[in-house]
């Protein structure tokens, strides 16, 4: 008995193969595009942060070394935004508040992956 196929019954069949081909390739392809999207992203964002190497702080004679050591060194070496730098110059706000100091102007500029606190008592 000879097996005729029919041209309906091969579609069929194949179809769904070249279909789940181009669906995998299409998923490849969009997960590709997402992470090259997710790298420009923190590209993009990294560009806001800036890495601080060192922190250097000036004008303060009323706290202890270790004070300001303590206020500083978990932000050094990292990279560092704009609302981080801010939450360093509050902890400088809050020490001087807490040994009941008015708190100091504080004013801060960055060099060459140094980040250097100026205060003012």
């Amino acid at each position: 008995m000879k097996r005729v196929f029919s041209p309906i019954l091969v579609l069929i069949f194949i179809l769904p193969i070249s279909s789940f081909a181009q669906t995998t390739g299409e998923i490849q392809r969009s997960e590709e595009l997402l992470e090259k999207e997710k790298r420009l992203k923190e590209r993009i964002e990294r560009k806001e942060n800036v890495f601080i190497k060192k922190i250097i702080v000036e004008g303060c004679r009323l706290l202890s070394e270790d004070e300001i050591k303590e206020i500083i060194l978990p932000f050094q070496r990292k990279w560092l935004n704009k609302e981080e730098i801010k939450e360093i110059l509050n902890l400088f706000k809050e020490t001087y508040e807490k040994k009941n100091l008015s708190p100091p102007k504080i004013s801060y500029q960055i060099k060459k992956h140094q980040l250097k606190i100026q205060i003012e008592e």
